[in-house]
């Protein structure tokens, strides 16, 4: 827990009625609690991207589903930083996905396959504005693009998951 954690905004933030609506909506029930929470910001020349990665793995999917929520503190457009994901990666096979970005690094000669260089046949850019919300599964892959402004791109990131996650 952090002194931002605590602050009013964020706190109301994390109680929102609407948001929670949608979190209880993907778990399908209000068994579910507060995982973590983070920055997600994309720092030209420090942190300037994510590579592709699911953030609740197939080995986690036996403690029950994880809920990302991401605050965009300022726009997210592809110069900075805005995510990408794969659409549906969520309920194929992980070595489905591994095998398209390994597919599809080779076709572009990129090295390694989880690069964020590497373009995925089916992916979309998520460019959105400030004070925007976005709410995915946990499982969904998903990487950036390199934020190649001199500005670092904002964002607040919070999950939720089962109440049998032991962590």
């Amino acid at each position: 827990m952090t002194v931002v954690d605590t602050h009013p905004v964020l706190l109301r933030a994390l109680i929102d009625p609407s948001v929670l609506a949608c979190v209880e909506q993907l778990f399908g029930s209000t068994s579910y609690r507060l995982f973590h929470s983070w920055f997600a910001n994309r720092t030209p020349n420090v942190k300037p991207t994510i590579h592709w990665h699911a953030d609740h793995q197939r080995h986690e999917a036996r403690w029950g589903l994880k809920v990302e929520v991401s605050w965009y503190l300022t726009r997210a457009t592809r110069e900075n930083g805005c995510l990408r994901l794969i659409p549906g990666s969520h309920t194929a096979p992980e070595g489905q996905i591994v095998a398209e970005l390994v597919n599809a690094a080779r076709t572009r000669r990129v090295k390694p396959w989880r690069s964020c260089d590497v373009v995925h046949p089916r992916e979309i850019t998520l460019e959105l504005d400030r004070d925007q919300w976005l709410l995915r599964q946990g499982g969904v892959w998903h990487c950036t693009h390199r934020n190649t402004t001199s500005a670092i791109r904002y964002m607040y990131s919070w999950s939720y998951c089962d109440l049998r996650d032991p962590r």
